[in-house]
């Protein structure tokens, strides 16, 4: 895995809990790989199935003897959606001793990537100059760095959105390996009708670029050079709080390097997003989120899933339209 993530710290959502397979020993043989693989056990609380299922990238199922497992109910439904969700992939499967079966899964689409940039192409719009002082609605100080820190290439988001929603988003950032490790992202969408921004007329997004996964320079052979450029892909979602006011909001971004404290303001392409309060999610997409996994709704899980997978996708075509913007 550490092939196909050369970037990432990666954690590996552990099912089994057996003598010889558990996220102990996952754990400790993923730090001897300088730290960059870490093991958890997933599937303790049937209220958590659903974020265990969306939060990693990789799983580890097993057939067969599962060891001990204190909640049998909520280790069958993440079980369940890791391997018939439709969001996973079968990485590479190991026969064990006892006959069972070890599988490794993996995202399909992953929550973060991260990839060299070719030599030549262009990097976006750059960041705005500014001197010295600050940014219109920030606490922080604003100083100019000899060259842009990070680039914020690309957004996705939907066209609107009702308030009090998780709304689906996308960032793309380029620049140096040190810059984007370093970074702090602390990012402001406000409603681009006041002039003065109120709590209710803003909501906040900032996180650390990667949230944190990207892998430090160290002495992996896989390690960045200094003297290249590379993209980090972050698809997440953020909440706009529930009594926000309606109306056309748009992003302010400003960067910091959480080593040195420095901070510049980063050029934000084009965005409007609508905040309608009479926009609702689609009821396909409401009824798939609302979906739990009690014990009677096991022996149905696999078609029901599949058809909601399916669903959705039709789903998406009419009632859930991304916008890209460059």
């Amino acid at each position: 895995m550490i092939q196909i993530e050369p970037y990432l710290r990666s954690t590996i959502g552990v099912l089994p809990s057996t003598v010889e397979v558990n996220q102990h020993n996952v754990n400790y043989y993923g730090n001897l790989k300088n730290f960059q693989v870490y093991g958890r056990q997933v599937g303790t609380r049937l209220k958590d199935v659903e974020k265990d299922g969306r939060s990693l990238n990789w799983f580890i199922t097993k057939t067969g003897d599962q060891g001990s497992i204190r909640k049998p109910d909520a280790h069958d439904a993440v079980v369940q959606q890791v391997e018939f969700g439709g969001d996973f992939q079968l990485h590479k499967t190991w026969l064990l001793p006892d006959s069972s079966t070890l599988k490794l899964l993996h995202r399909q689409v992953s929550l973060l990537e991260v990839s060299p940039i070719v030599k030549g192409v262009k990097q976006g719009p750059g960041v705005r100059s500014q001197g010295s002082g600050s940014i219109q609605n920030s606490e922080f100080k604003v100083q100019n760095f000899s060259t842009p820190p990070v680039v914020l290439d690309e957004i996705i988001v939907p066209k609107q959105s009702p308030a009090g929603k998780p709304i689906p988003v996308t960032y793309r950032w380029s620049g140096s390996w040190e810059s984007l490790q370093s970074g702090l992202v602390m990012l402001m969408w406000r409603n681009q009708a006041k002039t003065k921004v109120s709590e209710s007329a803003r909501w906040l997004h900032d996180h650390g670029i990667g949230m944190g996964s990207l892998y430090p320079a160290g002495p992996s052979p896989l390690t960045p050079s200094k003297l290249e450029l590379y993209q980090v892909t972050e698809r997440m979602a953020m909440l706009a709080p529930p009594d926000l006011e309606p109306g056309t909001y748009t992003l302010e971004a400003t960067y910091m390097n959480r080593k040195s404290g420095e901070t510049t303001s980063i050029a934000v392409p084009p965005t409007n997003l609508r905040i309608d309060p009479r926009q609702r999610q689609p009821l396909l997409q409401s009824w798939i989120l609302l979906l739990n996994y009690d014990r009677w709704l096991l022996p149905f899980q696999r078609v029901t899933r599949g058809l909601a997978v399916f669903l959705m996708k039709s789903d998406a075509s009419t009632n859930m339209t991304l916008r890209r913007i460059t």
